[in-house]
């Protein structure tokens, strides 16, 4: 035993020790999705914390310049005035952000869920909102065809019309 090992040795771990990364449910289109709302919510965070600086600042002058609030003038209530109303901002912010941009991911949620049994109210639920999912998906196609349809028997009747 060598002077620097004092009597403890340390193996490295196993090469079968490495955690094995699970594959992703999310496909890239969703995965960026959900990326953009995080981003988002990021965003909504810092204008709303802005708002809140310009409106703790707007507050801050009232409250000097009006003899009605001269009872809320001192240093404490400057403090917390500048400390609340950016963070106040930045909740109201992300709220709205998250609360507009949920919209965009509504469905990945509802794609990927797992359900305990086949019968049970919110499988059929999802069975039924997967299905008109996959119905408004293919109607772009199907109006085309049709409306292709309709422009070939429209030039056939015109045609024959010429003739008669």
């Amino acid at each position: 035993m060598d002077a620097g090992s004092r009597g403890t040795s340390y193996a490295a771990p196993a090469a079968s020790a490495a955690p094995e990364v699970p594959a992703s449910i999310l496909n890239p289109e969703q995965t960026a999705r959900l990326n953009e709302v995080r981003r988002e919510l990021w965003r909504g965070g810092m204008r709303g914390a802005a708002a809140g600086v310009v409106t703790g600042l707007c507050t801050l002058v009232a409250v000097k310049n009006v003899s009605a609030l001269k009872g809320l003038r001192n240093k404490n209530m400057y403090t917390a005035l500048m400390l609340a109303s950016p963070v106040m901002g930045a909740l109201v912010g992300s709220t709205v952000s998250g609360k507009n941009e949920i919209q965009l991911v509504g469905d990945i949620f509802d794609t990927n869920k797992k359900f305990s049994s086949d019968l049970s109210y919110s499988s059929q639920l999802q069975a039924n909102k997967e299905a008109e999912r996959v119905e408004r998906e293919g109607a772009f196609e199907r109006r085309q065809a049709t409306l292709r349809a309709n422009a070939v028997e429209r030039e056939k009747a015109a045609a024959a019309a010429v003739r008669n």
